[in-house]
């Protein structure tokens, strides 16, 4: 019996191990290349319909001299719905008469939790103010966000 018992214990703490190592981390992975990205500027969230659907934040490596768009969509955003279109680039110099934005790269109807923008070249670093942006669509709302302006370095 204490054998029984041991056992059960033993298959109930793997299994709940099991569930805490795959539900998933919040941590943003790396785009191909540029292993050394560091989030510049402040977090902005994405809101639909009232609740909070994304953090949109914008990286900077300086190993690549590129700046990134990247956007995590909540998990209990992706837990009650589906199918959202998504648009993220990043623009900079910000300030400047003619502000220049990468091509964005684009999802449609997808569920997926991250998102990263195409990379914008930054050569003269310090001078760069630059931006994210972000537009996020799912069934009647679509939501414009952009981060605040940030110097990459």
């Amino acid at each position: 019996m204490r054998r029984f018992i041991s056992r059960i214990l033993a298959i109930a703490i793997l299994a709940a191990a099991s569930v805490v190592a795959f539900t998933g981390s919040a941590s943003a992975s790396t785009p191909s290349g540029c292993s050394d990205v560091r989030q510049f500027g402040p977090t902005a969230y994405v809101t639909v319909g009232g609740q909070t659907a994304a953090s949109l934040k914008q990286y900077y490596s300086p190993a690549c001299h590129e700046a990134f768009g990247y956007l995590w969509v909540w998990d209990s955003f992706r837990a009650s719905h589906s199918g959202w279109n998504v648009k993220l680039r990043e623009c900079g110099p910000v300030g400047a008469s003619n502000p220049w934005c990468n091509t964005p790269a684009t999802w449609s109807n997808v569920s997926s939790q991250e998102f990263w923008s195409n990379p914008n070249y930054v050569n003269y670093c310090p001078a760069s103010n630059m931006d994210a942006f972000v537009e996020f669509a799912y069934n009647q709302y679509d939501e414009i966000q952009t981060t605040d302006l940030a110097q990459a370095c």
